[in-house]
């Protein structure tokens, strides 16, 4: 799963605020809450260099019991006994023979620490640079990272790239302008690392017999540099895998933003961002043959198995607004934005399965079985338009109002969603807010309450949404099909064309505090949510065709207290 935070490096991060309610001019993108990030800037003219390296050593994990050789047969000769084996036909197996004249003693008298072969202690190490500075008209800030993490799984590893540029221009005495850019490249090998995967190392070296050998042994007990195969039980070799099953990850993303800000006179300005992203990732594995169980596919065996993917992702975002900011009569201030934003979203993706290639040294795709070759990607795209007004009032720094409202707009959406309502053709869902605060430590009543710094009491009501709902789901559509070396395409999907946002109510009442000089804060929440037209996969008939249909049929309610 991709986590977005892990292309800023913390030392780039100034400031995470969470909006805890009143947050619907974010339509039907705020359904999980919503975190701002905002990262460093250049504060002082002055040139400065910062540059911080560190390391540290990863240990191998305390490795968890299991039998021993000899306890593990003993083991294995009670369970044959349940399966209605003699003494004298158990004593006849090639694992549980005891004469060495026989050709496979050797291979079936060890006593392996497969945890010990798959688990390795590793170094990790972290390099960054930073430069700001500026003059009057233009500051800027400038970072550059490395990360390696050699992990604790032999050959998985991690190795990243990262740049970041964040620069402010004074361009005139009303125009202002910021950019920020960022670039971060990945490369990974990749392991299952953990589960009960069959090409887990971890979990193969927990239940692999430790009577087997790690390499073949001939009858004189030689141990040869080819890798043992899987054992009679169809447990594959850890060591095979961990060394020989090749999985590398590449992935590259830009983001970029130019903000413009004019101030038209003393009370009203306008402001308007536009942003770039562009992911690629190219991901490449390939399984072999050699020491690894085969895999059953619908038509045939396969005995080692490639596989390739490659998905790019690109977006374009705009957000503009007009501002009216005023004060009066230094007690109150009233704050209005009114704007919207857009984004233009674009995905694609390619991916290739190959199977049986004549050897362990052919990895691609390309050099599987033509029969057994699958093929296929996919193309999406899509728009959001959240037009926005947010309202903010105060009085004396101590009553606060706050009030939203916001409609969007998605190519998501199906054209006969019964909620919002429909313009040029496109259904939009309605997202109002309010909230309100009051500042109670800072009443004349509180004044002689020395220990209190902040006591704030605040009430919400929001409706927020959920737009996830895939990009052509509400439509029908078609997915390629190999059958015999032949492409084709096939029915993908029952389409919905009442398929809609979900959305959820929240309402919230809370208390913020903070004691002694801010020696202790904390606050406490009474939340209320109630989630409509919740996304389910309900399932059809068999005489359908197609497995199921995704629909607006579920609600779901979510409240309690929350204390931190």
């Amino acid at each position: 799963m991709y986590n977005p935070l892990s292309d800023i490096d913390i030392k780039d991060i100034e400031n995470i605020t969470v909006l805890k309610g009143g947050n619907s001019t974010y339509g039907t993108k705020g359904a999980n809450g919503v975190i701002q990030i905002t990262t460093s800037r250049s504060q002082e003219l002055a040139t400065r260099i910062d540059f911080a390296a560190y390391g540290g050593y990863n240990f191998a994990p305390t490795k968890l019991p299991v039998l021993q050789a000899g306890d593990y047969r003993i083991l294995l000769s009670e369970l044959l006994k349940t399966k209605g084996l003699s003494a004298d036909e158990i004593a006849d197996l090639p694992y549980m023979v005891d004469r060495i004249s026989e050709g496979d003693y050797y291979n079936y008298h060890n006593n392996t620490d497969w945890q010990n072969q798959v688990l390795n202690s590793s170094y990790n190490s972290n390099y960054y640079l930073k430069v700001t500075g500026g003059d009057n008209i233009a500051k800027y800030a400038l970072s550059l990272g490395y990360l390696t993490n050699g992990g604790v799984l032999k050959n998985a590893d991690l190795n990243k790239y990262q740049m970041r540029f964040n620069g402010d221009l004074q361009l005139s005495k009303k125009l202002t302008a910021s950019v920020n850019l960022g670039l971060v490249s990945m490369t990974q090998n990749l392991l299952e690392q953990g589960g009960e995967g069959v090409l887990s190392p971890l979990s193969l070296s927990l239940i692999k017999s430790p009577f087997l050998s790690v390499n073949v042994r001939d009858h004189e007990g030689v141990t040869s540099p080819n890798l043992s195969g899987f054992d009679s039980f169809r447990v594959s070799n850890p060591v095979a895998i961990a060394n020989n099953m090749q999985g590398k990850n590449k992935s590259y993303r830009f983001t970029g933003a130019v903000k413009f800000n004019y101030q038209l006179n003393n009370d009203f300005s306008i402001k308007t961002i536009f942003g770039l992203t562009f992911d690629k990732m190219q991901e490449d594995v390939f399984v072999p043959e050699s020491g690894v169980v085969p895999d059953t596919l619908s038509s045939a065996v396969a005995f080692n198995r490639s596989g390739s993917n490659m998905a790019r992702y690109f977006s374009f975002y705009n957000n503009t607004a007009l501002s009216y900011n005023k004060s009066f009569n230094n007690n109150h201030k009233l704050q209005v934005d009114l704007g919207y934003r857009f984004e233009n979203n674009k995905f694609e993706n390619e991916y290739g399965h190959g199977y049986n290639s004549a050897t362990d040294e052919f990895v691609s795709v390309g050099m599987g079985n033509a029969l057994l070759r699958q093929v296929g990607g996919a193309d999406g795209k899509w728009n959001w338009l959240n037009t926005y007004l947010h309202a903010d009032y105060s009085i004396r720094d101590k009553y606060f109002l706050s009030a939203n409202a916001a409609a969007d707009g998605s190519s998501r959406f199906g054209k006969q969603a019964p909620d919002g309502f429909n313009f040029g053709g496109v259904k939009f869902a309605l997202n109002p807010s309010i909230a309100a605060g009051w500042l109670i430590s800072s009443e004349d009543f509180f004044a002689n309450v020395k220990f209190v710094d902040n006591l704030k009491l605040r009430a919400s009501y929001s409706r927020v949404g959920n737009d996830d709902i895939g990009n052509y789901t509400a439509r029908q559509y078609y997915v390629s099909q190999n059958l015999v070396s032949s492409q084709g395409i096939v029915r993908g999907n029952i389409g919905n064309p009442a398929l809609e946002w979900e959305h959820t109510d929240q309402l919230n009442f809370g208390l913020d505090a903070a004691l002694w000089n801010e020696r202790l804060s904390f606050s406490l929440d009474y939340f209320n949510n109630k989630s409509d037209n919740v996304i389910t996969i309900a399932p059809t008939a068999e005489y359908v065709g197609l497995d199921y249909i995704v629909a607006n049929n579920s609600a779901m309610s979510n409240k309690g207290l929350k204390w931190h």
